[in-house]
């Protein structure tokens, strides 16, 4: 009986695969190192874990894939804000629409996170103070942040993935550090 061989598109195929992934944790792991200082910032003043609003801002930007504006946590607009208007899906009577929306610009990763901040105690003051990534994300939810329902479970999933695990290993983060607060 003669040996299988492998198909001589498998090797390419899977090296290309192979150089996606690597390419995206090398997305993730930039996009943590510019905005971490910054969430770590945010954490403290919130009382919840630090990996919970990263996972959030991964979740809202793909690892800082598309984060126009500098906006890092989906920000909607106010009359008179900078702003871009964007297509987005939004939850709508249990069916996803899409739709476009006006978000807010920043100059800066920091300053969308400062205004991400002062969002969450204005407005979602029971997401603050949480000690748990599953508790602060599903106070976000239960409060009204996005239409999704799967919101909380989807900020929750990232925090606990594989990919978290290598982008906090990249910033030296701490065992402690991954999963309390400050």
């Amino acid at each position: 009986m003669a040996p299988v061989s492998e198909s001589p598109l498998a090797a390419p195929q899977a090296e290309a695969e192979s150089g996606a992934a690597s390419d995206l944790i090398g997305q993730a792991k930039s996009f943590a190192k510019q905005i971490w200082p910054a969430v770590e910032q945010a954490a403290q003043t919130l009382g919840v874990p630090p990996v919970g609003i990263l996972a959030q801002a991964a979740l809202e930007t793909g690892w800082g894939a598309a984060a126009p504006g500098h906006n890092l946590f989906g920000m909607k607009a106010a009359p008179g804000d900078e702003a871009t208007t964007r297509a987005t899906s939004e939850m709508v009577d249990g069916v996803l629409t899409q739709t476009s929306a006006a978000f807010k610009d920043y100059a800066t990763p920091s300053a969308s996170v400062q205004d991400y901040v002062r969002r969450v105690q204005d407005v979602f003051p029971g997401a603050a103070g949480q000690d748990s990534v599953d508790g602060f994300a599903t106070a976000l939810q239960q409060g009204g942040y996005a239409t999704d329902s799967h919101y909380a479970a989807k900020i929750v999933s990232i925090s606990q993935s594989p990919m978290m695990a290598q982008v906090l290993d990249a910033l030296g983060v701490t065992a402690t550090q991954k999963v309390a607060s400050p």
